[in-house]
């Protein structure tokens, strides 16, 4: 189709030449129409070239790039399993126990009171009258002096305890009323401890604790 209308339009450009005034010889004219067939050629050449460049389909990617898949979501970070710490083994605690006297027919209610000789703490249990046997649990392992108070008397000056002169048999020759140290070991359980010495007189003079559960 546009091969045909430049055809045209070089023809009636040859046309107009032909018609004007003062025109050239016949000779002139020849030359004219073979130079314009020359420039149709030409041109012709050059339009279908360009049809046929147009003609051909448009490249083509052979080979699209691969696109790195993108997460939906971002994923949540993992929480760690948490590790129990290890329960701290308590210490096992020991007890001492033993019987109870009094320089009467009649054992009255006592308070029997363990002192740590270390730290000045103590452990106490009551017990009532009549009563002969005492014990104090739940002890630390450490090194005890025991000995008992009356609970009827608390401010009186006498006290009974587990000093020298009870292994002694508490006669009148056993002059050392000095309280033994008695060692508790861990989970132990000591028997035979007898607050029963009530011979050594005043305990503030004999070097004992007065009892502290009392207000002075």
């Amino acid at each position: 189709m546009k091969l045909k209308t430049l055809t045209l339009l070089l023809l009636a450009m040859l046309l107009a030449a032909c018609a004007t005034p003062g025109t050239t010889p016949t000779t002139d004219l020849q030359a004219t129409v073979v130079s314009m067939q020359v420039q149709l050629t030409v041109a012709a050449g050059d339009l279908a070239r360009a049809e046929a460049a147009l003609a051909q389909p448009t490249a083509t990617c052979a080979t699209c790039p691969t696109c790195t898949p993108v997460p939906s979501a971002t994923p949540l970070p993992q929480t760690p399993t948490p590790v129990p710490s290890p329960t701290p083994t308590e210490t096992p605690r020991g007890s001492i126990s033993g019987s109870l006297a009094y320089p009467s027919e009649f054992i009255p209610a006592q308070r029997v009171i363990a002192f740590n000789i270390a730290t000045g703490e103590y452990y106490w249990v009551n017990t009532v009258d009549g009563q002969g046997t005492y014990i104090l649990t739940d002890l630390p392992a450490a090194t005890y002096h025991v000995v008992a108070y009356l609970v009827a008397l608390p401010h009186d000056s006498m006290a009974g305890g587990y000093s020298q002169a009870v292994p002694c048999g508490l006669l009148a020759s056993c002059v050392d009323h000095s309280l033994i140290d008695i060692q508790l070991k861990a989970g132990e359980a000591l028997a035979g401890i007898n607050p029963t010495d009530w011979y050594a007189g005043d305990p503030a003079s004999a070097g004992w604790p007065l009892d502290p559960t009392v207000a002075r």
